[in-house]
């Protein structure tokens, strides 16, 4: 029986699904990233994680913002011992993203996949967000030069 709920607790997603994911990743990190990092690619802060679940609906009673806090201190901790991570590091790349979705997941007692799907729902994107309030106003524009 443990077998089963741990496995449960496990990631299986599909190349679209894990293509989708770094996606959306990528462009919330990229949102967060800090031009003084020593990373090349773009990494996932603390902070616009935890406004990234929040606008996901992640936070309830069984998991809160300061357990995700706890949680992404962890992971550092433990890629840092594990020289994954350099010293000093305060944020977290995709391994450690996927690392992060399936200790979620086991704190608020579902599946790993069905926390994805969770994400998959959630917020638009800053890309996204940025790219529809372009639109509207361009709509607004015309709106307002075809009534003048």
């Amino acid at each position: 029986m443990r077998d089963v709920v741990e496995e449960s607790r496990k990631l299986h997603l599909t190349d679209d699904e894990r293509k989708r994911l770094r996606s959306l990743y990528k462009e919330f990190a990229t949102f967060a990233y800090r031009r003084q990092s020593s990373h090349l690619e773009a990494r996932l802060t603390n902070s616009v994680l935890s406004n990234w679940m929040r606008e996901c609906r992640i936070f309830d009673d069984k998991y809160t913002i300061n357990e995700l806090d706890k949680d992404f201190i962890s992971i550092l901790g433990d890629f840092t011992l594990n020289n994954v991570y350099s010293q000093g590091t305060r944020d977290i790349d995709f391994d450690g993203f996927l690392v992060l979705i399936q200790t979620i997941a086991v704190h608020k007692h579902i599946r790993a996949d069905d926390l994805v799907q969770m994400i998959f729902v959630g917020p638009r994107s800053p890309l996204q967000k940025t790219i529809e309030f372009n639109e509207h106003m361009d709509r607004t524009k015309i709106h307002t030069s075809q009534g003048i």
